[in-house]
């Protein structure tokens, strides 16, 4: 499996923790996002060839989002408060 979309880690120590993390593999997989607060389960097919694109479309709603007076950020386990982290750049 190739990695497709990547975050990297920026200001975290550099032992003992990875220097990447993979936000969407190549493949098919089966997830269960929330809809108007329902669990609704979908899947997600990502192929290597459309990878640049993927990337693309999603640069591109960051820096839309960037521009906004809400700044995006990833939860720890779909639940609001603290950040797990700020996206810079996919």
């Amino acid at each position: 499996m190739r990695n497709l979309i990547t975050a990297f880690a920026s200001a975290l120590p550099t032992e003992g923790i990875p220097t990447e993390i993979v936000y969407l593999p190549e493949g098919e997989h089966r997830i269960t996002p929330f809809v108007d607060g329902k669990a609704k389960a979908v899947t997600v097919k990502v192929p290597a060839a459309r990878g640049a694109e993927i990337a693309a479309s999603l640069q591109a709603a960051l820096e839309k989002r960037q521009q906004a007076n809400v700044r995006p950020w990833f939860d720890f386990e779909h639940k609001g408060g603290v950040a797990s982290a700020l996206p810079s750049a996919f």
